[in-house]
């Protein structure tokens, strides 16, 4: 059956499931995982993981055991959210893995798509992937016909929830969940929502040279400006969201 038409004034985001782009020497690519993608996936969750959780997690736990258990997570996760409407993506830096991020629409649907994990390795970090990670699962969600999604975080995970409260996620709740290696620890519910009130799209910030209008129509309007006595400023500003509008 196919997804439901999603309703208008969703979040929408030029970035395609299978997309690349550069920063600086490093060419990022996007692409859909796959089942054989298990143990890459389980690595690199564990390795950020070890630099993320520290002071979160047990260190035991992280140095020992966090890797075994990671494989043995992803393999059965892949093959449980085969049978469910999700969507598992990779971030790869020149061919090497650099992030993930996964995300469903069966749990707890009165909250949205939930995004069940998103995690950019530190030596990649400030190069937009995170950013567009969650642009990518946004449109994925408006597909859906999803108004928001939500997902949890540690609340001793500061620099996390700094990242999300900057693209506009609300914190909504703040629950003691089980860890893994043992314990308990308090976790945010945060919330993203798709609808805007202006009805006009969010742009992920990186690609928002993707909307601006053709060179030769900037230029003729820029000449029309000339002739009518404009200043001469050459920035060309759209009421709905300007080239600089995020």
């Amino acid at each position: 059956m196919a997804p439901p038409s999603p309703p208008t004034g969703l979040f929408v985001a030029p970035v395609s499931l299978h997309y690349c782009y550069h920063s600086g020497m490093t060419q990022i690519a996007f692409r859909e995982a796959a089942f054989a993608d298990a143990d890459l996936i389980a690595n690199l969750h564990a390795e950020s993981w070890r630099h993320a959780y520290r002071g979160i997690f047990l260190d035991t736990f992280l140095d020992r055991q966090a890797g075994e258990e990671r494989r043995h997570y992803w393999h059965a996760r892949l093959a449980d959210l085969a049978t469910k409407d999700s969507l598992v993506l990779l971030a790869e830096a020149n061919g090497s893995p650099a992030g993930f991020v996964c995300v469903e629409t069966q749990s707890e649907p009165e909250w949205g798509a939930f995004v069940d994990n998103l995690h950019v390795l530190p030596r990649y970090h400030g190069q937009g992937i995170g950013k567009r990670l969650v642009a990518a699962v946004a449109e994925w969600a408006r597909s859906r016909g999803k108004r928001r999604m939500y997902l949890w975080a540690y609340e001793q995970n500061k620099d996390a929830r700094g990242f999300y409260e900057s693209q506009g996620w609300k914190a909504v709740e703040q629950v003691i969940k089980d860890i893994p290696g043992g314990g308990e620890r308090p976790v945010v519910r945060y919330v993203l929502e798709l609808v805007r009130e202006a009805n006009r799209p969010v742009i992920c910030a990186q690609d928002r040279r993707a909307i601006r209008q053709p060179r030769a129509w900037r230029n003729a309007r820029h000449r029309k400006k000339n002739r009518e006595g404009n200043d001469g400023e050459n920035q060309l500003h759209d009421r709905g969201h300007s080239p600089g509008a995020t």
